[in-house]
């Protein structure tokens, strides 16, 4: 380095880096250390702000253009040097480098602004002692930044750390930091402790690197409602109805990760440019430059902005140059080909599974196995918050259709042979078991296996191992609980990791010869926004059944998607305790809960537990009592005419919702009738 004295801790400056621009020479002298150690740099720009120092890449991909080789670097310099001078974005901007690498850990400690990094910092060092901090040098700014090496090369780290909210970032692999060494006529990034050639020794701590660990895997996408925050603060949700698209939307949720918001924006739009939909790009390259440029407006990046329009002008047909990067697919080949089909090219394939209308009328209507909830040779989910009662739904229906069927409260149940995959709670689901045959005095379930295995249907052998297993073992029900469980190795937020698993499961359903593959999963946050992960899950179920409430009060079943019948009304059911015998671990006699339908007492009761009482529209009840008084059986439209005549004047929304609430409090009852209606009519 070109001098490492005079910096005792305070923002002092180098006393052979004066305040004064670097030129070429120097960065390419100060870089030289920092690659020779392997840390990858490129060329920055360097600007004084009121509140900040401004640091924009000169390179067109930013700090995925760094590099290790002193030529290249140069190069990098003395085109970056020229844009300095031509841009008038970077008019007044200064020289400078950054670094990026992948086997290192930056700690950034802000003290601005009533930000609380030194604490954290103090702490830490109290804590470790000199494991922490032996490595270290002021910023510009005056925060404390230390560099350590990772204990483990293959976990990437991204910009949030633990102490976020304190002021501390990290810098890694989505990340880069400027170095001690490099100066302007405002400044400098100065040592304060250790040098480079001790980075070897300084790894970070086995706890510490178990907080970074547990405190979510930065480099993993967001958390869908941090991703909907995002994407409503940048004026996504108000962009031209050209891209008001429920696949764009699926993807730009996908794509967009916790670290690394502007490429997720850029991939979207590689994403559009690779689509043949029709979509209005330059429509698409205004809406989204206007959030862009607010979104770099508002972190005080309005540097980038001339690099972002360029970008976005090639995507949308102008002449520039530029290579779009390369969109990841997931599994190419599609799901249920038999060997015939393999040893065909793709376009015989095609040409041998084409068919006339004739033949398209002769494809089978859905078999249903559970109606208005599952059918047979289908993918569904069973899905809803932790402690909510999910897995004694799945319990219920697992063996209602394993020991020969008939009705599962409302709905008719064919029987079938079941498979339960229990990846979690093996001992639990034993007892749920037991107390359902107890309470419905069933003593053997021929019908029924129980695995308690997690399989990871990620791993491309242990799903074929399983697609081997039910192959020819006629199963019609197959229950995977938890998809949690069952996907290590996948990224729960990627579409290409959730499409490879969605891909093994068309093929264990495929193989199985036609059944019903639930997965039981958890929402986030917002129940509403569905199964947690990505959207991918949701697009390939073709039911969807949402469980609400609580175990120990009253549970609500209602079926949220079907692609091929009318959504049946929701269920509400009160858990039954069964006593099972024997003394558990705690002492107390082993008992259980199976689910039964709640009646209208019950969810008064419940409801008058919590203090809430049961909400009823202000004409429940004269639509009810008219229903139930006319004695008849028909559709929801002919009452919706009945009443008219009758002179009461309801909308239909309405109508539909005071139904569902009376057929889920067992005061009418839904039947299913023909085109997918629901035949209504007082309690049977």
């Amino acid at each position: 380095m070109i001098d490492h004295s005079g910096t005792d801790g305070s923002h002092n400056v180098s006393k052979v880096t004066p305040f004064r621009p670097m030129t070429v020479d120097e960065v390419c002298a100060e870089a030289q250390e920092w690659m020779d150690y392997g840390i990858g740099c490129f060329p920055i720009a360097l600007n004084r702000l009121p509140s900040k120092t401004e640091k924009t890449p000169l390179t067109k991909h930013g700090h995925q253009s760094a590099t290790l080789d002193a030529k290249k670097f140069r190069q990098l310099v003395e085109a970056g040097v020229q844009r300095l001078k031509t841009d008038p974005v970077l008019a007044g901007h200064e020289l400078g480098f950054g670094c990026h690498s992948t086997n290192e850990v930056l700690f950034d400690f802000d003290e601005k602004n009533g930000a609380k990094g030194a604490e954290v910092r103090e702490r830490l060092a109290a804590t470790y002692g000199e494991e922490m901090g032996a490595v270290a040098w002021r910023s510009i700014s005056g925060a404390t930044n230390w560099l350590m090496t990772k204990r483990a090369r293959e976990m990437p780290i991204s910009n949030t750390s633990p102490w976020t909210a304190f002021g501390v970032d990290l810098r890694s692999d989505n990340g880069w930091f400027v170095p001690p060494g490099v100066h302007c006529s405002w400044g400098s990034w100065s040592w304060s402790n250790g040098a480079l050639e001790d980075l070897e020794e300084c790894v970070v701590p086995t706890a510490v690197w178990e907080l970074l660990r547990v405190a979510g895997e930065h480099a993993a996408p967001a958390h869908a409602d941090e991703v909907e925050q995002w994407l409503d603060a940048n004026g996504l949700t108000h962009m031209p109805n050209a891209l008001r698209d429920k696949q764009l939307a699926d993807h730009l949720r996908t794509i967009a990760s916790a670290s690394n918001r502007h490429p997720a924006m850029w991939d979207a739009l590689v994403w559009i440019r690779h689509q043949d939909r029709g979509v209005d790009r330059r429509a698409a390259f205004e809406a989204i430059e206007k959030a862009w440029r607010a979104r770099m407006i508002v972190d005080g990046e309005t540097g980038r902005v001339d690099e972002c329009r360029e970008k976005l002008a090639h995507l949308v047909g102008s002449s520039l140059e530029w290579e779009a990067e390369r969109v990841e697919v997931g599994p190419t080949e599609p799901p249920g080909l038999d060997e015939e089909d393999r040893a065909l090219s793709p376009a015989e394939v095609i040409r041998r599974r084409m068919l006339s209308t004739d033949q398209l009328d002769q494809i089978p209507l859905p078999e249903s196995l559970v109606a208005g909830y599952l059918f047979r040779n289908s993918l569904a989910w069973l899905i809803g918050p932790s402690g909510v009662g999910k897995s004694f739904v799945a319990v219920d229906i697992a063996l209602k259709v394993g020991t020969g069927g008939g009705w599962w409260h409302d709905a008719e149940v064919k029987g079938g042979k079941v498979l339960y995959v229990i990846a979690e709670g093996a001992s639990g689901m034993s007892l749920r078991a037991r107390a359902w045959r107890k309470f419905y005095g069933v003593t053997d379930t021929p019908q029924i296996d129980w695995l308690p295995l997690a399989v990871p249907l990620f791993d491309a052998s242990w799903a074929a191992g399983l697609a081997d297993v039910v192959d020819g073992a006629g199963y019609d029900l197959i229950i995977v609980d938890t998809l949690a469980r069952s996907s290590l190795g996948a990224e729960e937020n990627s579409a290409k990791d959730t499409g490879q698993i969605v891909a093994n499961l068309e093929e264990i359903r495929h193989r199985s010869g036609g059944a019903c593959v639930v997965l039981v999963h958890h929402t986030g946050k917002d129940i509403g926004a569905g199964g947690r992960g990505s959207t991918a899950y949701k697009g390939a179920m073709e039911s969807e059944i949402v469980v609400t409430g609580t175990v120990k009060s009253i549970v609500k079943v209602e079926s949220t998607k079907q692609k091929n019948v009318e959504c049946p009304a929701p269920l509400q059911f009160r858990p039954e305790v069964v006593a099972l015998g024997g003394i558990g671990l705690d002492g107390e006699e082993m008992s259980s809960v199976v689910l039964v339908k709640a009646g209208t007492e019950d969810l008064e009761a419940a409801s008058a537990a919590e203090g809430i009482g049961i909400a009823k529209p202000k004409q429940f009840d004269v639509v009810v009592t008219f229903i139930i008084n006319q004695q008849r059986a028909i559709p929801i439209n002919a009452w919706h005419a009945d009443l008219k005549r009758a002179g009461i004047h309801i909308g239909d929304k309405t109508l539909a919702g005071i139904i569902n609430l009376a057929v889920s409090m067992g005061e009418l009852t839904s039947t299913p009738g023909p085109n997918r209606s629901r035949i209504i009519s007082g309690p049977l």
